[in-house]
């Protein structure tokens, strides 16, 4: 039986509000003790049910873990994908690009601490969800590149939209692993703004030889 079927789904309000407890008390507990100090007797105590009234939901924390990266990940897709679809006054492709990838970051580096352990998690368990997450990423972003293209130099939109979500990704990611207050400094915003600026330009040298 799969892992998805394993979980009970809440289908009353009490259930309902029963899950969110479980999930933000695991949250809290990886904020405070990582993953190596999470347990399921600790998330239950944190989220003021019983170690069996959460087995009933969950048949280990790594299912709690999975549902609670599901949800933050769907939240940050839709936080996005609301960025990208604003209507940008593109007269200037460097203000421009600097205001969104600020803006975009600022939604990266929220929770820092709870997004650090769930993502330790995931890369050893594959990175499948995250790969799932990154080609829904990459397909808002080449529509974004479609409705700007006069603006950028000609370019093949799902191409495009996967090096830049990769390079992004890659860099703040990178740096964050070795620095976690790193990525949310001015001028590493600025850095990365260049980038994907430079990137896109219409002057950007490598399109124009």
């Amino acid at each position: 039986m799969s892992l998805e079927k394993q979980v009970r789904r809440p289908r009353q309000e009490r259930s309902r509000a029963t899950v969110e407890a479980i999930l933000e008390a695991t949250a809290q507990v990886l904020r405070r003790d990582a993953l190596e100090g999470c347990t399921t007797a600790g998330i239950a105590k944190r989220a003021g049910v019983s170690v069996g009234t959460l087995y009933q939901y969950f048949p280990n924390k790594e299912a709690v873990y999975d549902a609670l990266i599901d949800r933050l990940l769907d939240e940050r897709v839709a936080t996005r994908a609301a960025l990208l679809a604003r209507d940008l006054e593109v007269f200037d492709m460097g203000p421009a690009t600097t205001m969104l990838i600020d803006d975009l970051m600022a939604v990266h580096l929220a929770d820092p601490k709870l997004q650090h352990q769930l993502h330790r998690y995931e890369a050893a368990s594959g990175l499948e969800r995250l790969d799932r997450y990154q080609q829904r990423m990459r397909d808002i972003v080449a529509s974004q590149l479609e409705r700007y293209a006069e603006h950028c130099r000609p370019l093949d939109p799902q191409l495009a939209a996967r090096i830049l979500v990769h390079a992004v990704t890659g860099v703040i990611e990178r740096m964050a692993r070795e620095d976690p207050e790193m990525p949310a400094r001015p001028e590493v915003r600025r850095e990365v703004a260049a980038l994907v600026a430079g990137y896109l330009s219409p002057s950007n040298p490598v399109a124009l030889s």
